[in-house]
């Protein structure tokens, strides 16, 4: 695969966005399952893909407070299918991730991502009242 990719951000400690856009050609195809579990949490994972063409990507990332928010779209011309699901638990964090696309000439596809961290949640309610 060729990748070309840019990206940006703006915002402070409790606010933020990101945005990133990317553009590949190329072919690729993998699989991946696995599950961890151990002292710091659980982490899941299982997905593919198989690709013959050409994608652009972008996506925005908001940050709010310890919540993250994470949209991406793709646009695909070629043949191919992905889809995968991710989530990660841990004392930290709890992150959950996906994705779904599909093309038979022209295609797209979508993902959401989203993480919450305790510790800055509780830190940006504290701030923004005064606790």
């Amino acid at each position: 695969m060729a990748t070309a990719l840019a990206s940006g951000s703006l915002g402070g400690k409790y606010l933020n966005v990101q945005g990133r856009g990317e553009v590949a050609a190329g072919v690729r195809a993998d699989a991946e399952g696995r599950v961890d579990i151990g002292r710091d949490g659980i982490d899941a994972k299982v997905g593919g893909q198989a690709f013959a063409g050409a994608e652009a990507s972008g996506s925005i990332t908001e940050n709010v407070g310890g919540v993250g928010v994470t949209e991406g779209v793709h646009g695909y011309a070629g043949f191919g299918v992905s889809g995968n699901a991710d989530a990660q638990v841990t004392m930290d964090d709890v992150k959950v991730s996906a994705h779904i696309g599909a093309a038979l000439g022209i295609g797209a596809g979508v993902d959401i991502k989203i993480e919450i961290h305790p510790d800055r949640v509780i830190a940006g309610v504290s701030h923004f009242f005064h606790i």
